[in-house]
């Protein structure tokens, strides 16, 4: 009893450390593996961090879903890894770019394979085949700047609060997920694009979908040379204040919140296996 005590207690209180995904320039992170184009998505995912979350949170063969696909960027970095992996994306631009992306990445030889969906990641019941429900082993996600949760679709009455709209798009995930499974959101701040959601704005929206908040990590965007932080990619002047994380000031442009979550699933979204009965 004292051990389940002692487990309950630790997993109650969120792990935090610092991962260091800036040391190569973004560029460089992109070479030979996107195609021309791919830069402009406005809260594109760096490589490194995606590749990072699928190492730490998946093994080769598992599933990996990304329901704000963008580009692909989890999903080319899945696949790269030996991950199948699906993506679901609002915006026909970033819809074909991802699926250019994936065509590179699902070259013979490669080891996972990938696809991507055109849909609204506020339902994904309505978009992802039910066959996919209790395989997803790691979801790897960003919501896009600023408060809206679609970020330039054309029906602008469709734009979601983003504390609203990541609700809905972690509850849609739920079914989807392996018992052991992992739910990553990473979200970058940046000068010009200043919060306007509560900084809790994604701990209370996955809290709200069911999971439990087990780490908030820092994903530094630069880096670390004798001892300082320096920029490996442009970044943009520095807004008037400089946040802290545990006492360390960060340049606003130049890091990630990297929040993780796990599900302890009711009987009801366990998949039964192939006789029919559930765990």
């Amino acid at each position: 009893m004292a051990d389940r005590q002692l487990s309950a207690a630790w997993m109650s209180v969120p792990q935090r450390s610092v991962w260091l995904v800036g040391q190569r320039p973004v560029a460089a992170q992109r070479h030979g593996k996107y195609v021309p184009g791919s830069a402009a998505h406005p809260q594109r995912m760096w490589p490194d961090l995606a590749a990072a979350a699928i190492i730490r949170y998946s093994r080769p063969g598992d599933l990996v879903l990304d329901p704000l696909a963008g580009v692909g960027t989890t999903l080319i970095e899945a696949v790269a890894a030996g991950r199948d992996t699906i993506g679901v994306e609002y915006e026909p631009d970033w819809v074909r770019l991802a699926h250019a992306n994936l065509h590179r990445a699902n070259r013979p030889g490669g080891t996972g394979q990938g696809m991507v969906l055109a849909g609204d990641a506020t339902a994904l019941s309505d978009v992802l085949p039910s066959a996919l429900r209790g395989r997803v082993a790691l979801v790897v996600t960003s919501p896009p700047h600023g408060r809206p949760l679609q970020g330039r679709v054309a029906n602008h009455a469709r734009r979601v609060d983003l504390a609203a709209g990541m609700n809905a798009v972690l509850a849609g995930c739920l079914p989807l997920l392996r018992p052991d499974a992992t739910v990553v959101v990473t979200l970058r701040r940046h000068p010009n694009h200043p919060p306007v959601e509560p900084p809790d704005a994604i701990p209370a929206a996955g809290a709200g979908a069911g999971l439990t908040l087990i780490e908030h990590n820092i994903g530094v965007l630069a880096d670390a040379h004798d001892g300082r932080l320096v920029p490996t990619s442009p970044v943009r002047p520095p807004a008037t204040t400089t946040p802290r994380w545990d006492g360390f000031p960060l340049h606003p442009s130049a890091y990630e919140d990297i929040y993780v979550f796990r599900h302890q699933p009711t009987p009801d979204l366990v998949a039964p296996d192939q006789h029919g009965v559930r765990p």
